[in-house]
């Protein structure tokens, strides 16, 4: 008389998801069963290992796009803002060379003009720069 034999095995992959148990079962009456159940078993279990990591690559590519996406913005911003830096370095020392040489010719009152005219700007915009904090 041949024995009927019921195989239970359960599946837990490695993040413990109710999605991602499998109860997997074998019917047989008699016979090696056990090679068969453990092949059906180790294909199953490559299935969901395939899966996984498909999932998983699929995530890290995602990642790895955002983050060029995220570098090259940033690029075009530090680019951006060199440039502001630059353009504003050669504005300054244009200014600077102007004021050395109105300076060199003029005589002292034009430079009290210039010393108390550059101070009301610095004023102007040191109180523009306090009042828009608050």
């Amino acid at each position: 008389m041949r024995y009927m034999f019921i195989y239970l095995k359960l599946l837990i992959l490695p993040n413990n998801s109710l999605n991602d148990t499998i109860l997997l079962y074998s019917y047989n009456r008699g016979g090696n069963s056990n090679e068969q159940n453990a092949y059906l078993l180790e294909q199953e279990n490559d299935r969901l290992v395939a899966n996984e990591l498909a999932g998983k690559i699929s995530a890290i590519k995602n990642l790895t796009i955002s983050i060029n996406d995220e570098m090259e913005d940033q690029n075009r911003l530090l680019n951006n803002m060199n440039d502001s830096f630059d353009n504003a370095n050669t504005n300054f020392s244009s200014v600077a060379r102007y004021l050395d040489t109105v300076i060199k010719s003029a005589n002292n009152r034009s430079c009290i003009y210039i010393a108390i005219g550059i101070t009301i700007i610095l004023l102007i915009v040191f109180y523009a720069v306090t009042s828009s904090q608050s």
